[in-house]
């Protein structure tokens, strides 16, 4: 769907449901429909795993009933065989309880956490309300340091 030079949406592709004037329920199937055909055109060999690291981006966009993050974390670490050690890298530190609960279970591999400073978070600094959310991220990594002693994280 594209906006033209008169303000007037020309729609292509899928995209065959105004975005005003479709059901909430349409919407949502087309736009879910839209990514994963974007994603199947993009796949790599994502099954060929004979390396030791890999790399896979997801989404987690639940409006759409697409919970790619917690299907792929919740696999993940009920797995055992063949993981020496997992790399979560990401840039805010906001576990939920499912996932803070997976990653503290006891397990035979290591698990390190990268996430980044709080003064790289667009609300650094931020004026109101919103300039709190840097320091709630960094919170919610103390208290799941501190829930973490004694494990492999």
């Amino acid at each position: 769907m594209q906006l033209d030079k008169f303000g007037k949406l020309n729609f292509s592709g899928s995209a065959s449901i105004h975005p005003f004037t479709g059901s909430n329920e349409e919407i949502q199937k087309s736009i879910k429909t839209e990514i994963f055909e974007l994603f199947d055109k993009c796949k790599d060999n994502v099954n060929n795993l004979a390396n030791d690291t890999f790399i896979y981006p997801f989404l987690q966009m639940g409006v759409f009933d697409i919970k790619q993050e917690v299907q792929f974390l919740k696999n993940l670490f009920n797995k055992e065989e063949n993981i020496k050690e997992i790399n979560l890298i990401t840039a805010y530190f906001n576990l939920c309880d499912e996932y803070a609960d997976w990653m503290l279970q006891k397990r035979s591999f290591l698990v390190n956490i990268v996430f980044g400073s709080p003064r790289t978070n667009g609300f650094y600094g931020g004026t109101g309300i919103s300039g709190s959310v840097p320091l709630l991220y960094l919170q919610n990594s103390l208290d799941f340091i501190r829930k973490s002693k004694g494990t492999r994280i």
